[in-house]
């Protein structure tokens, strides 16, 4: 795995535990906001391949995924831990 997955996995982790934070602890819409940062992902991907220089790699749309998985998964788990902490 090149240095760049790791850079996708990482941006896609933080956007999806921001907007799932956004969002507000309280929402059960976990897959949908899952579908819609992949999709995100996806559309990114799309568009490279209309710049010059740039190519679309369904291994980026990967990292993308998994990356917005564990950033879910990472804030489902801080989350609850935090507003505890604050109590």
């Amino acid at each position: 795995m090149g240095i760049d997955k790791l850079v996708h996995a990482g941006l896609f982790a933080v956007q999806a535990a921001l907007t799932a934070g956004a969002l507000g602890r309280h929402s059960r819409r976990w897959w949908l906001l899952l579908a819609v940062v992949i999709l995100f992902g996806a559309f990114t991907e799309f568009e490279q391949h209309f710049i010059p220089s740039r190519s679309m790699g369904l291994g980026d749309l990967l990292a993308d995924a998994a990356g917005a998985i564990v950033g879910l998964v990472v804030f489902a788990v801080w989350a609850p831990r935090r507003q505890e902490s604050h109590r």
